[in-house]
């Protein structure tokens, strides 16, 4: 049987399951007054010493990204310089590995100001690297990565706020009669969670809802503390998604190694196993979109690393049947 329950100590796990995930707070009222969210939880440590942390985002070391190419498979697959007005669609630009799709995105970064107590959300930006860290022609499995969606002011201040205003819980999992607490902590949020509405995630929902051309209806915010905290290998269940519906991964805070994979129980894996096991740094403020067919040929992972110590949030938007 499978339980959830709020803990404060790490532990591990080897499986995980997106589809059963759904926060117990959102079952109140979407319209409950945000500011009261501050007391909704404040996490503490079995010494009594507070776990939650102010994050200072620093700048990532800019340095040479790896080109992939085996066979048919591209990983990095890489295209031409794009302007503001004169941009292609993604899914359809000619890539080579010379030369990155570089997009302006002054028309899609705008200045949003809320409030009198948040001046502006969301910064613009002038260029956004796109560049594939799959493109497979075999499956048309599909991995995009712009490395710098997020500013480091704005990371920093969505980053507080969910932890200000979130309440996180594990997951555990019954292993052949052993119970087993997923080692990271996570929330789901959707339109029925208070928290859905927390301005600076509303405003970075909607920045990526019109980035991708898709639409989101919740998004999983996981916690990891450090590098102790990680998700084992797995697929998320695409059931559970519309139709053609991507997943958008968006990383904030402590940068963390990010791994693909072939599923081995597909028909042509024997076609896409010399890919092997590729590995990405996801840095503060990446943006990771998956296609519809990530999910049904390759699995993927955060590992766990023992020289890191910094907090990592993760959010993956998606647009589930059930919400």
């Amino acid at each position: 049987m499978k339980r959830s329950r709020n803990v404060l100590t790490h532990s591990d796990s080897k499986n995980y399951d997106f589809a059963s995930i759904k926060d117990e707070s959102q079952q109140q009222k979407p319209h409950e007054n945000i500011a009261q969210l501050s007391t909704l939880h404040s996490s503490k440590s079995t010494n009594g010493n507070s776990m939650e942390q102010e994050y200072q985002p620093t700048q990532p070391q800019t340095k040479k990204q790896k080109v992939w190419r085996q066979g048919t498979l591209h990983f990095h697959s890489v295209g031409r310089t794009v302007s503001s007005h004169q941009q292609p669609s993604r899914d359809s630009t000619p890539c080579s590995a010379d030369s990155p799709i570089i997009i302006n995105d002054d028309d899609e970064c705008e200045n949003h100001v809320t409030s009198s107590s948040s001046k502006t959300v969301f910064m613009k930006q002038t260029q956004l690297v796109e560049t594939f860290l799959i493109n497979d022609k075999i499956t048309g499995t599909q991995v995009k990565h712009i490395s710098n969606f997020v500013s480091p002011r704005d990371s920093k201040i969505l980053f507080n706020k969910l932890l200000e205003m979130c309440k996180f819980q594990t997951k555990d999992y019954n292993f052949g009669g052993k119970v087993v607490t997923s080692p990271r902590k996570y929330t789901f949020l959707t339109k029925e969670s208070p928290q859905f509405y927390i301005p600076e995630l509303v405003q970075l929902k909607e920045r990526v809802e019109k980035y991708t051309g898709e639409v989101f209806n919740g998004v999983l915010v996981n916690r990891y503390d450090n590098g102790q905290d990680s998700i084992m290998w797995h697929a998320d269940k695409e059931k559970s998604l519309n139709q053609g519906c991507s997943i958008v991964s968006i990383s904030l805070g402590q940068a963390r190694d990010f791994q693909f994979r072939p599923r081995k129980d597909v028909a042509v894996y024997d076609q896409i196993k010399s890919m092997g096991v590729l590995t990405t740094k996801l840095e503060d403020g990446a943006m990771v979109i998956m296609n519809d067919k990530t999910q049904l040929y390759y699995e993927h992972c955060v590992p766990k690393r023992k020289n890191v110590h910094g907090m990592r949030i993760n959010l993956t938007f998606r647009n589930s049947k059930y919400y």
